[in-house]
């Protein structure tokens, strides 16, 4: 598609957004509701069903006018509450790298240093779109904890290993608190 074109089908959407709309709080003052970037479209809406309905009809409205393909119905980042389900991928993917990673022939120095920067990597993406519920929280934990300590008992408590290293922990995040902070 041209991009004349398809600056002239956003244009559309702009105007077919209506007053009822309610703006993403950090984009009310501006009264941001997209963003347009070479051929893609950012929505921000604060995430009420009347709002999330009106960017859907739109976004359906546009799709029938200009052959642009609309948003898909079963969107999970459209639902009103996540399920537990819907977290699986990030549970996969740290149980794929845990698989192929072999502890015993780790050092402990080695472990800690995979999952503070790998696993931990893996975790940012979904902590910074999305609050993690409590199964997922200690499931991740969960994980984290057998593969450091290599399925052996744990000589201290998981929040205490979760500590900045200058208040005698290991330097791991501790992942509701981070997922708080970076959600706020």
């Amino acid at each position: 598609m041209s991009p004349a074109l398809f600056l002239l089908c956003m244009e559309l959407f702009s105007r077919l957004i209506n007053s009822e709309f309610n703006f993403h709080p950090k984009c009310e003052k501006l009264k941001i509701a997209h963003l347009l970037f070479a051929d893609n479209l950012m929505l921000f809406s604060r995430g009420d069903l009347p709002s999330v309905h009106i960017l859907m009809n739109t976004s359906r409205s546009l799709g029938t006018f200009s052959a642009l393909p609309s948003i898909p119905q079963n969107l999970a980042s459209l639902r009103q509450c996540l399920l537990v389900t819907d977290y699986s991928p990030v549970v996969d993917r740290i149980v794929n790298y845990i698989s192929k990673w072999t502890a015993k022939s780790l050092s402990f120095v080695g472990r800690l240093e995979l999952i503070s920067s790998v696993i931990q990597g893996i975790e940012c993406f979904w902590l910074q779109c999305f609050p993690l519920p409590a199964a997922i929280v200690y499931e991740i934990h969960r994980l984290c904890r057998n593969f450091l300590l290599s399925s052996k008992k744990a000589p201290v408590a998981w929040e205490e290993i979760c500590h900045a290293k200058e208040e005698g922990g290991l330097g791991i995040r501790h992942i509701q608190s981070w997922n708080v902070a970076v959600l706020a």
